[in-house]
Parts: structure tokens; sequence; C-alpha cells
């Protein structure tokens, strides 16, 4: 049977009518052209920029408007990188001086700096950024940064925002902009589109909400991730998160205001209403006749969704009612789990359906449907996504996949196929789809019991959709669609060109499960160019459950090609996708030839398979495999003898991919160390994977911590050892880069920082000589004063003593037991049994314990910790002087003390024998002539033996300075074991020591090199 005789189709004339906008989805920054650009120069030696911003097209009502500000660059710094196999960062260009804005309507001219490598006859690979100045606090410590970096991780970099939050947040006229580009040498100018790497939120309160006497105080945003990428939205981490970031002004409009708020990309799965993850609006709101504010919190996420915040996006929160008063301030409503608001989510959708069909411009992507409810059994499904451009290299593709184990999706060509295992319980999660400049996100909700459903017997588009209407007149479809549901229905078409046949220029359709419709086009199409039309049927007791026709009408002198696709799709490894026959009518007698055009037209093949009745057939094929890493775009172009108009279909053609799948749930490894979940890898090549461990804080980089990446199989685990003292304080990344082929990806695996706990002290004495507030503690310089943090807390009194605090990081005893011989097997045995020692010695983390026997009388918590007495001042061990205790406590800045002098005893105080000390102990003080200890530290059980406090009195300070030195040091040993545990005291454990713990990692550089410090 021959195609219909139909004329040339050219191109489409695209809908003004149909519904344009994705929920939480919208294109946020629509822009005007600014006044004329400032030229830097006209140097030969360089090239010319194009700047133009995310958004532009004014005819695309999925935008919007760009406010006053919104578009200002202040600074524009461009980062050039060599295209040779390291693409190594080679220099850097920077424009304007970060005080006046710069003018962008017109090409810039780019001069290399003087004495730069650069070369006009060199191509490049340039990451441009915008404004960065106001989210880093050294701009010159930010480009050094970028030394010996290569391009694909230097197009990684996260920036930190915590510069941004401590000067006010993010600025309407500061925005966060990015792109990146390539430099060709034989082209004197690059374009470079910027997207706005951040996040608008815009609040509201409606019209009636206003007018019953509300109106809006202020607002703020909560649970803004830490970093941001600065060009790669698919390495965001949202791990962690920054406090809130509120408006550099007040809010004036009591409905309102736009611009205010700003944040950055999030995306969080199983949201709760009072979680720590999920991008909040605190919003305070007068009203109840209360003139004070009271507060309540919006997760910016529909119902049964994950929340997916997009840069370059707006979102629009209209509060509709308030059901009763809110919280009393900020933090209770961040905590509160009732939602006291009525909200919609950007009001300014158009249409009944958002998200179902979306143009910008002349693209078109439109759904099944945005919302995919799956079964609770075990099976597959596809869905056909309709597409349109005039720009055969626009590609459909999945920019984001956040779904919950079981549930697996994959993009081929147009079609989306998931699969998924059996769950009685409900998982939901959601993927975003991506068709040049349009974003749009498919919900997919797996349902643990019976569901809503409804079904077409007709598809999206293909050869089970709608088949091409004539140009020539009326005319109805062939057959019906049916509509298999579970309640009744209603159906809308969306085009004046269109009609359901019930009657003429009736637009909408009902009936009841089971029930048909039919189309029909109103009359002729006398313009050459094909009319697009769409239907939308809808649940009634479910609005979510929806699904989409396109219906077409050929134009006036028209080719017409069977079937009638968007593009034609091939795989890496050249296998179709979708169908490679093509049949072809231009009327009858008329020739038809096809061929291929454009860039990658040698990858691809058409050849004539003759006739089949009046119809040209012809099938098209990939020529070669793709490994490139890159798609490879093409056009089948088909003509017509005698005609001038001919009929395009795109080709394109994927590369093989690496596809990492991260396990269910993968939390930062703590400090401890540990094991990630397994990663899978899927790629059609061979693929390896290293491992590289980054950090830096305080002033310090990562030393001696790297990760081991573990390969098994289809799939990688990442392995973080312990943390150790010296990486305190440091965010800690590692970054695995996976390769096959000329194909990289780099995936980010953290673990928490090692950072600093409160430092608290129980007293179990709180007056007298040995206490931590009477006699030489209270008043001595040198005592408990000189640790960094410190302050004063006596947790403990004797009816409470045995009791466990998990807040007490440092335990103060005090006690008198000179009459009795001193037995470390007895001193052991007690803190194995009393339940407080027990307890303060487990807990991880907790120590050190210093027990101090000076005090007027005993306590009998600690009837065996005694000693021998004696009164003759005390001297520094000489055969301790080889161990790292000893080490850390007499060197200044690697310089060991000259002499330390006697440490002064004004009376008599309590002695402990070396003789049976714990493993690991080391006898640090001497009773002047005999083998008699008065300060031992054991570094393995954290516990501080102190015999006498008169050691830091203030005689004995005045008297040497190295005894002031050596006690401050004590101090410091102190505040460190209590505020880092383990990870500190480990530094002084040998590997060789019976504990079996080794020393991790080398001399901290905050006390010198680890040179010439010898081993026990």
């Amino acid at each position: 049977m021959k195609l219909q005789n139909h004329k040339q189709m050219k191109k489409i004339l695209l809908l003004c009518t149909i519904l344009l906008v994705a929920i939480l989805g919208t294109s946020c920054l629509s822009d005007d052209l600014y006044p004329t650009p400032d030229k830097p120069g006209t140097g030969a030696d360089g090239f010319t920029l194009d700047v133009k911003f995310q958004g532009t097209t004014r005819n695309t009502r999925s935008t919007v408007e760009a406010l006053p500000g919104e578009r200002s660059v202040y600074t524009l710094h461009l980062l050039f990188f060599s295209t040779e196999d390291n693409e190594q960062y080679i220099d850097y260009v920077k424009l304007g001086d970060g005080v006046t804005p710069m003018n962008m309507s017109a090409p810039i001219k780019i001069e290399y700096r003087p004495g730069s490598t650069l070369s006009h006859s060199t191509a490049y690979r340039i990451l441009i950024v915008a404004n960065i100045e106001s989210y880093v606090s050294s701009e010159s410590a930010w480009l050094a940064s970028f030394e010996g970096v290569s391009y694909n991780s230097a197009q990684a970099r996260a920036l930190d925002l915590q510069y941004a939050a401590d000067n006010g947040g993010i600025k309407r006229d500061r925005l966060l902009m990015s792109v990146a580009v390539d430099r060709d040498p034989t082209k004197d100018e690059i374009q470079a589109t910027l997207t706005r790497a951040v996040t608008r939120f815009d609040v509201h309160l409606s019209t009636e909400t206003h007018m019953g006497a509300f109106s809006l105080a202020n607002a703020s945003v909560w649970n803004v991730p830490t970093t941001t990428s600065i060009w790669n939205s698919a390495l965001n981490n949202y791990s962690a998160h920054i406090g809130r970031f509120s408006p550099d002004v007040p809010f004036n409009n009591p409905r309102g205001e736009e611009g205010m708020l700003y944040a950055v990309e999030n995306t969080s799965v199983s949201i709760l209403q009072n979680d720590t993850k999920t991008t909040a609006i605190i919003i305070g709101i007068i009203g109840f006749g209360n003139p004070d504010p009271t507060y309540y919190r919006v997760n910016v996420a529909g119902s049964l969704t994950s929340q997916s915040l997009l840069r370059n996006s707006a979102y629009n929160i209209e509060i509709q009612n308030v059901r009763g008063p809110g919280a009393a301030t900020p933090e209770a409503a961040y905590e509160s789990n009732e939602q006291l608001l009525n909200i919609r989510i950007n009001n300014w959708t158009v249409g009944e359906h958002p998200g179902l069909i979306i143009v910008d411009g002349e693209n078109i992507l439109a759904l099944p449907t945005d919302h995919i409810f799956l079964s609770p059994e075990a099976g597959n499904v596809t869905y056909n996504i309709f597409t349109h451009s005039p720009d055969p290299q626009v590609g459909l593709g999945l920019s984001r996949v956040s779904l919950p184990e079981g549930i697996n999706i994959v993009l081929i060509g147009s079609e989306l196929r998931i699969t998924h295992t059996e769950s009685l319980q409900d998982r939901t999660g959601e993927v975003e789809l991506a068709f040049g400049t349009i974003r749009t996100v498919i919900k997919i909700t797996q349902t643990g019991s019976d569901r809503d459903y409804l079904e077409l017997s007709r598809a999206i588009q293909g050869e089970n959709g709608i088949p091409t209407f004539p140009a020539d007149g009326a005319h109805q479809m062939s057959g019906n669609v049916m509509v298999t549901a579970a309640g009744s229905w209603t159906a809308q078409i969306h085009g004046d060109e269109f009609t359901f046949v019930s009657g003429l220029d009736v637009k909408t359709a009902t009936g009841a499960p089971g029930g048909t419709f039919r189309v029909s086009t109103t009359g002729a199409n006398s313009s050459p160019d094909i009319i697009y039309g769409f239907i939308t049927v809808t649940l009634d007791r479910n609005p979510e459950i929806r699904r989409v026709l396109v219906v077409r009408q050929a134009g006036s002198g028209e080719i017409v090609v069977s079937p009638n696709l968007s593009v034609l799709n091939f795989n890496a490894n050249m296998t179709p996708v979708e169908v490679n026959t093509f049949e072809a009518y231009a009327g009858d007698g008329v020739a038809i030839t096809a061929e291929i055009v454009g860039e990658n037209a040698s990858r691809f093949h058409v050849a004539s398979e003759g006739m089949s009745g009046q119809n040209y057939v012809f099938a098209v094929t990939a020529v070669t495999e793709n490994g490139t890493g890159s798609i490879h775009n093409a056009t089948l172009r088909f003509s017509a003898a005698g005609m001038s108009a001919t009929r395009t279909i795109p080709l394109r053609q994927t590369s093989y991919q690496i596809t990492v799948t991260p396990p269910a749930t993968t939390p930062n490894i703590a400090i401890t160390g540990g094991t990630t979940g397994m990663y899978r890898v899927t790629s059609a090549t061979p693929w390896t994977a290293s491992v590289t461990t980054t950090g830096t804080g305080g002033g310090r980089s990562l030393v001696q911590h790297e990760a081991t990446l573990n390969i098994t199989g289809d799939g990688f685990t990442v392995t973080f050892p312990k943390v150790y003292y010296p990486n305190r304080e440091i965010p800690i990344v590692a970054n695995v880069t996976i390769t096959a082929g000329t194909l990289t990806q780099t995936v980010l695996v953290q673990q928490n920082a090692l950072n600093s706990k409160g430092f608290n002290i129980a007293g179990y004495v709180s007056t007298g000589t040995g206490g931590i507030n009477g006699g030489v503690f209270a008043t001595g310089v040198q005592a408990f004063t000189t640790i960094p943090g410190y302050a004063l807390v006596n947790r403990f009194t004797a009816a409470t003593n045995n009791a466990a605090r998990a807040d007490v990081t440092y335990i103060h005893v005090s006690n008198q037991g000179r009459t009795a011989t001193w037995n470390w097997g007895n001193i052991n045995d007690r803190r194995a049994s009393n339940e407080a020692l027990f307890w303060i010695t487990t807990v991880n983390g907790t120590g050190p314990v210093a027990m101090v026997n000076s005090a007027t009388s005993p306590l009998s918590t600690f009837p065996n910790v005694v000693g021998r007495s004696g009164g003759a001042n005390s001297t520094l061990n000489a055969s301790a002087a080889t161990t790292k205790v000893y080490q850390f406590l007499t060197s200044q800045g690697n310089t060991p003390f000259s002499s330390a002098g006697p440490f002064i005893v004004n009376g008599a105080h309590t002695t402990m024998p070396i003789g049976g000390l714990p493993n690991g102990a080391v006898p640090l003080l001497l009773k002047g002539g005999t083998n008699d200890a008065t300060l031992v530290i054991c570094p393995v059980t954290r516990i501080i033996y102190l015999g006498e406090s008169d050691h830091f009195g203030t005689t004995a300070q005045t008297n040497n300075p190295n005894v002031r030195n050596f006690l401050d040091n004590l101090m410091f040993y102190v505040g460190n074991a209590a505020k880092y545990g383990s990870h500190f005291t480990d530094m002084f454990i040998e590997a060789t020591h019976p504990s079996g713990r080794g020393v991790p990692a080398p001399w901290d550089a905050h006390w010198g090199d680890n040179t010439g410090v010898p081993s026990k």
C-alpha cells in the first residue's frame, strides 16, 4: 500500500497554545541585550569572545524574566587547558575589575597576558567562570590551585560556599555563572553561553492570603549544600550542608519579592518535613493578631518525589492558605514536622498539565507521562518520548538519575526502558531528561499495593501512534484510541487544527473505563509546514495519572516518510535502536533520492532498497562502532525530482559510555575508617580505575592518608584508613577515576573530617591543693588555663560520681593514699572495675584520665590508688628521652631543652614505682635519686598519673622557663588527647607495641619535622 499523496514537509509550525513548562524545572533567567561592551584591547595575539546568557529566547514561555542584576558580570576568568593527552592547565585571562559591571552585548577582545605562553595558533579547552571573586576568600590562591591540574579534574572542581555564606549569601548582581568551551585556532571568535550556577527562590502570599490580614516578614534558605560544582552538575555532592542563606537586604513588600533568595543545586531522596538534607525555605509571616512573625518550613519539592533543584532555575512558592500560627523561632520551624501552610510551587506554570510538553524556541520535548507508576510485582515497561529540533545536533539524554535500589532505567534513542524488582513497600525516585536547553523531570513511583492506572491503545508516536493526517482537508483517523483506566477520564486537544470527531471544534472528550475517542483535522493545511498538536488524557480521580499523544497534519507539497521518526538512533555497536528502513512518497511517478549530510556523514550509510508499490524504500546503517566518547550526529535528507523542499531525519549514534551506579546508601565513611558499598561500573569496553585522595584545611594538607581502591568483578569499593591527628579539621575526598579507552569518569567518595570535641572536665575533688578549682590548679598560670578552648566544668559530685556522662572528655581524680604500697596491678584492676573509670576510658574518643594524689584526704571511691610518699624535688627521667612522649614535652620547635631544672615540691607527694608499668606507659619525672616516678603518661589507655600538683606551682614556673615550657606542653597533650582521643595519642605508640597499633603519620608539622625523633 502506497503512502498518502502528500507534498514536502519543511519545518514545524510550533504551537503557541500547548502546555509549555515542567514542574520544578523552569528555566530561570531570560535576558535582554545589554549596552555596548567594554573592549579590553585590539591586540593581534588573541581572539574575540561572544558571551550570551542561557534563556534568551523570548518566545519561550518556559523561561522566567531575568531580574535587574541577574546578568551582571563583574569579572570573567578564562582558564586555558591543553588539548594534548594530559590536558593540563596552562594559564588564565581575567576580564573586569570586580567593581564595575562589564557590558556584554557584543564580542569582547581577549588578549593574552604579557609573558603568557598562550598562542593564537593553538587549540585550547577553556573553562569560563563569572564573578568568582564573590565566592572565594583569595582570588589569587584560587587561581593558583589549578597549577598542575588536568581539564577533567578542574571541571570536577567543587566550590566551597562557606565564604559566600559568611559574606551575606548570594547576591542578585553577583551570581556565579560558568561555561566550558573549546578554542579552534582557525576561528577568530568563540561563542559562549553562560549558565547561572545558582537557584532562585521567590516567596509570595496569594492575594487572598494577603487580604486575609497576613503579611510576609522574612524568609531564608536552609540546608544549602556545602559545595557546588562550578561547571559540571553531575559531579555535585549533596552529603553535607551549611546552615542557611538569608537575603542581603530586608523584605519590603508584605506580599513578597522576587530575586531575594538564592542557593545552589540540591538533590534529596525520601524527603521528610523536618529532615536535615532537603533544601527548605523558612518563612516568617505576621498574622492572627500577633505583631511578631511566626515561622513555617516549606520543603521545595512536591509530594511523593525526591527533591531536584537545578541551576539557572527559579522556583516560586505561593502561600495560598495559613492554617494556624507557626513556630516561635526559625529554628523551631526548621525542626517541626508539622506543615501549616497550603502552598503552590511555580504558580507561573501554564496549563493544567505542567511537565508533559515543553517548547523552547523550535525545540519540542513531549513526554508520554511525567509520573510513571510501577506495579509491586517485578517487571519492565517502555515509554517512547517525542522530540523535535531543526538542529540535528540536539539530542535527547538522561542528565540525572536518582532512583532507589531495585529500579533501573536506560534511555535508548527515544525509548525510556525501566526494569524493577518486586517491592511490597512504596519507593520513589526520578530522572531528568535533557533536550537542548530543555530540562524536565519524570517521577517514578513503585507502589506496594493496588494502584490507579490509565493506559492508551496508541503510543505517543511511531508505528503505533496516530498516523499523520493528509494536508488536503478535514480527515478522520482510522480506528479509535481506547482508554483502559481505573475510572472515568478526560481527554483534551491542544492545537486549533485538530478536534475530536464527536463534533466540530470539540476540544474535550470524556469517557468511562474502556471508552474510546477519535481525532480529525479541522480543514486543509495550506502551509508547506507540518502542524503538530497534542492530546492529554487524565484520570479524573487522580490527575497525576495522565498520558500524552502527538497528532500531525502534513503540509502541502511535502515528502511523506514512514515511519515518521523525530530521530533515528544507533547504539555504539552499530545496532539500530529503532527501525532503519524508510518508505518515502511525493506523488505518483515522482522520483525520490536519499543522502546523508553533516559533519559525521561518513559514519552512516544509506542504500536504495527498491520500490514498495509507489513508495521508495531506503535502508540506513551506521558504518563503524563508536568508541570516541562523543555522539555522532548527521542528517538523512530525502529529495524529490522537480521539488525544492526536502524531508530530513536526524541520525544519532551514541558512544560507548561509562555508567557508575553507587550503592543504595553511601554515607561518608567514619573517622575510624571503613569501606564503602559496591559501586557498579557498566562499560562496553574493559575499564580500569585509580584513586587519589585529596584534602586541605586549617592551613594543612592531607599527609599519609591514602584511600585504597578495591576492584572486584564489575565494580569497586573504596577503603579509608583511620584519620589521625595530623590530618585534623580537613575534609577528605577520594577521587576515583574510571577509564575505558578514551572515556573517563570521576566518582567522589568522602570521609568524615576529624574534628575536635568539646573539652569538658569532671573533677572528683573540687577543693584543696589537688582539686581543679582549688590550690595551684586554680591559680597556676601553667595549669589547665593554658589549654586552648578549655573552660572549667565541675560535673561530678559525691552523689553522682559513678554516673556515666557522654559529654565528659577529661576526668580529674585527686586523692590521698600514701600509707600503702603502689601496685600497678591494683590500679589496672580498679580502672577496669570501677564504673566511673571504666566508662570514661572505654567510650570511644574520651580521655585522658588524670590521677592526682596530693589532696588532704583519701576518697573511698579509689582505695587502691596508693603510693609511696616523699618530699624531694623531681627531675626528668633521662632513660625516657628516646620516647616520643618525652620528645613532645621537651621540644620547642624541635630544639630540646638544655636543662629542665628541678620540678619543685613544696611538701609531701605520691610516688609510683617504675617496675610493673602498664604496657606503653612512660615515666617522665622521677623523685630525686630514686626509681619512683611523680609523672607517668600511658598513651595506650590515655591516662596520666600525676603524683604532685605542686609541679604546677608559681614558684616552680618562675624559677626555670624550661619547666614552664614542659608543663605548658603537658597541658597541650592533655587538651589534644581529650579533644582528639586516640587519633592524637596513637602518634606516641610504636609499631612494635603489643597493642598492635603503629605510628600512623609523620610528626605533626605544628611540632616540627619527625627527623631525629628516635623509637623507644
